[in-house]
């Protein structure tokens, strides 16, 4: 994206000149190099946007905008205490019926083959510049290994990241995005 298309203000918003096309062109090219699972649902919980990340840690590709592929794209969510989750009552449909930053949420993502992996969910709902939500962005931790090393199905690509520093870098993705604004025509 050109530089010029983004406006970054003092108290860290983001406004994009080009419309919510250019934002989403801005964002999904930082979701698609953060290692960890990322996507993005509309206001209405279809998933609009997912990285090979949450690709792999659902173990599957959903369908985008299709209305049976509501609020995550695993094929079944637990709470930390193994209690499932349907996906309607899920962090990132919590954050757009509430409009609430759902920050550090532990859950299970379960994927088709039955394996499972432990994830620290960061949700943040989007608004556009007149304050109407437009949907909501999902970032995932994969601390499978910090839970039960014995767990981990398949190494991922950053196990040589320390997890702080994953976290860090997505407090600094996630810091930029309550802030943001998009323009909608």
């Amino acid at each position: 994206m050109a530089q010029k298309n983004m406006n970054v203000n003092t108290s860290g918003g983001v406004s994009l000149t080009n419309g919510s096309r250019a934002f989403e062109t801005a964002w999904r090219g930082i979701l698609d190099v953060l290692p960890a699972a990322a996507y993005t649902c509309d206001a209405a919980g279809l998933i609009t946007y997912f990285n090979r990340f949450a690709e792999r840690v659902w173990g599957r590709a959903p369908l985008l905008r299709d209305g049976r592929e509501r609020y995550c794209g695993s094929h079944r969510l637990y709470l930390s205490d193994g209690t499932p989750m349907r996906h309607d009552q899920c962090w990132m449909a919590l954050a757009l019926q509430e409009e609430k930053v759902y920050d550090g949420r532990e859950i299970i993502i379960e994927r088709p083959d039955g394996s499972r992996t432990v994830g620290e969910a960061y949700v943040y709902p989007l608004h556009n510049r007149q304050r109407k939500l437009v949907g909501a962005v999902n970032v995932v931790a994969d601390i499978t290994a910090l839970k039960d090393p014995r767990a981990v199905v398949a190494q991922p690509e950053h196990a040589d990241i320390p997890h702080a520093a994953l976290l860090t870098m997505i407090g600094v993705v996630m810091s930029v995005l309550p802030a943001a604004r998009l323009e909608c025509v």
